[in-house]
């Protein structure tokens, strides 16, 4: 409890011993109770209030990453995007659910030019190139990336600068 006084609850009789000790004790456990329900819904707004400035943030962000030129996603070690941002999908598409490889390339293994997963075994930044098959140029930064629950990822940006 924060310790602020918001308030009293009194309880008043005309008589001097109007009250047994039964009584008192449940009227003291009544205030108590009173207090701690007042302060958990002070807790709880303060909460909201956090997670809702979170949630906003939460979008900022991704705004922002949805508005950056350069192709940036999420890549989980079993070859899955986890996140891509709108230059990515514009570039190589939707993932419904496939490996990177797969609808990025149309292969049906990992790809033998991709180097993304360095980062995975050095836990080093890894800058490479690639080509696309119509001819794009890639200019690729790799990250080694820990998510929420602690799982290695790697955080990409690609530039085209074909």
């Amino acid at each position: 409890m924060s310790g602020e006084t918001i308030g009293a609850l009194t309880v008043y009789s005309a008589h001097p011993d109007a009250f047994d000790t039964a009584e008192a004790e449940l009227l003291a456990q009544l205030g108590a109770d009173l207090a701690f329900g007042i302060e958990s819904l002070r807790v709880r707004a303060e909460r909201n209030r956090v997670e809702e400035a979170l949630k906003a943030e939460r979008e900022r962000l991704f705004a922002v990453l949805e508005t950056l030129p350069p192709m940036i996603c999420l890549l989980t070690p079993d070859y899955h995007v986890a996140f891509a941002n709108r230059a990515f999908r514009e570039k190589f598409g939707e993932s419904k659910g496939r490996h990177c490889y797969e609808y990025c390339f149309g292969l049906t293994a990992p790809c033998g030019f991709c180097e993304s997963y360095k980062v995975l075994k050095t836990g080093q930044p890894h800058h490479w190139e690639f080509k696309v098959a119509e001819g794009t140029v890639i200019d690729a930064y790799d990250y080694p990336f820990t998510d929420a629950d602690g799982s290695p990822m790697i955080l990409e940006m690609d530039f085209d600068i074909t």
